[in-house]
């Protein structure tokens, strides 16, 4: 009996949050453009705050707005995609600036071949050293180019979940090859 109740409560707290996500999709959506430049990327990130709220259904009773709750979490979803859009553009240059000096070098010449390889192996050495799960999605997303979406259905995961493993890695292997700290990034 005291199944059956929890069965129809799960029902009625899923029928109420696809309600709102009908109700209030496309206005976060437009929000969410605004933000973060792309409708896709702006999909994410409202799949993502009604997600939040279907893994943690408690906060349906303990939000007094439920509509300012998503707006807030779609915000904050937004304002992290494009801190970790920044901190991947600063890996990115980081990487082309390495290559790039170790590119002016002559090939000829020990001291190129030796910053060539100095590099290669301090970002090897950095990407062997995160997280096992974490490595595996950062080489999933940096070197065989899926998407998050991709990564989170193969996964099981969240794209959020993908979202910060992928932070995580950047922000160790920027640190540990040295090009920034931790301070650096927020």
């Amino acid at each position: 009996m005291a199944m059956e109740e929890s069965d129809t409560g799960k029902k009625a707290v899923y029928r109420r949050i696809d309600k709102l996500y009908r109700s209030y999709r496309g206005f976060l959506v437009s929000c969410a453009m605004q933000t973060v430049g792309n409708r896709e990327d702006a999909e994410d990130m409202v799949n993502d705050a009604f997600l939040k709220l279907l893994e943690n259904p408690h906060r349906l009773k303990a939000v007094k707005s439920l509509y300012a709750y998503l707006y807030r979490c779609v915000r904050n979803n937004c304002l992290n995609f494009l801190e970790q859009k920044a901190v991947l553009r600063n890996f990115l240059e980081t990487v082309n600036d390495c290559s790039g000096e170790t590119q002016m070098l002559d090939d000829d010449n020990p001291l190129s071949v030796l910053i060539s390889r100095e590099t290669a192996d301090n970002l090897e050495h950095a990407i062997d050293s995160l997280p096992p799960k974490c490595r595996e999605i950062f080489i999933m997303a940096s070197f065989e180019g899926k998407s998050y979406r991709e990564i989170a259905e193969e996964r099981g995961v969240t794209v959020n979940t993908v979202n910060t493993h992928i932070v995580r890695a950047r922000r160790k292997i920027l640190e540990i090859t040295g090009k920034i700290t931790t301070r650096n990034v927020k």
